[in-house]
């Protein structure tokens, strides 16, 4: 057994429920039709900004592209432990997700 003082305070934990599930939280399409990681996978493979951009988004966009890698067609991002994530667009990651929820990738 240990010794527990009196005066020591626990903070409770604060838990939250949401009101849907998980998957309905989907990535949403961008309005011109292209996929969010689009600007960083035209940078890697032809060094181009996107047009009408300051030279302050300029120097932003070349920070976060060192965090990702471009393999052929296919753009991944480092993750701290130096694995890599598979960026995916909205229709494709909205197809994960109903695979995940409906089984269909089988258990874990």
């Amino acid at each position: 057994m240990i010794h527990h003082p009196k005066s020591s305070h626990i903070d409770p934990l604060e838990i939250t429920l949401k009101e849907e599930h998980a998957y309905y939280s989907h990535v949403e399409a961008k309005p011109n039709g292209k996929p969010w990681y689009n600007d960083i996978k035209m940078y890697l493979e032809k060094q181009e900004y996107p047009e009408d951009i300051t030279s302050g988004q300029k120097k932003t966009m070349r920070r976060m592209a060192n965090s990702f890698f471009l393999n052929k067609d296919v753009l991944y991002k480092w993750t701290p432990d130096l694995g890599l994530l598979r960026c995916v667009d909205a229709i494709e990651a909205t197809e994960l997700l109903e695979e995940v929820h409906a089984g269909t990738c089988g258990p874990l």
